[in-house]
């Protein structure tokens, strides 16, 4: 006999928590004394060379995870909505610097390339891995 529909569901979704749990912990920071904080965008993103401003609900975040996951791609995912972080206060700063305040937000060698569907666009074109390779000015 199946299980109703309700513990079905409920099973999916503990599922999914332990999916964006372990993508949460395998791209969280471990901050030394030296580190740069991730609410110090701009610091942050000189440091690394690819960081995404994401919120783990967020379909185009996924999307553009998914793009720099397929092509191999090591990033730094900043989740605002996760570790307390001032959510609003980063989508701020993320505006000024970039034009708009939704993510998420990408950069490559500390350069704004855009969001889910231009990292997308740019992963399938071929550009994402010639950015990558380019030096940092």
């Amino acid at each position: 006999m199946k299980p109703p529909v309700t513990a079905q569901i409920y099973k999916l979704q503990t599922i999914f928590r332990g999916v964006i749990v372990q993508r949460v912990q395998f791209s969280s920071i471990n901050m030394s004394k030296d580190d740069v904080h991730p609410k110090d965008i701009e610091n942050f993103i000189k440091k690394h060379n690819v960081v995404v401003y994401s919120k783990t609900t967020c379909p185009f975040c996924k999307k553009a995870k998914a793009a720099l996951d397929s092509e191999g791609i090591r990033y730094e995912a900043v989740e605002i909505d996760q570790k307390n972080y001032d959510m609003q206060s980063i989508q701020d700063d993320l505006g000024k610097l970039t034009g708009a305040r939704s993510v998420p937000r990408v950069f490559v060698n500390g350069k704004f390339i855009g969001g889910g569907d231009d990292t997308v666009a740019k992963a399938k074109n071929g550009v994402l891995k010639k950015l990558l390779s380019e030096t940092r000015e």
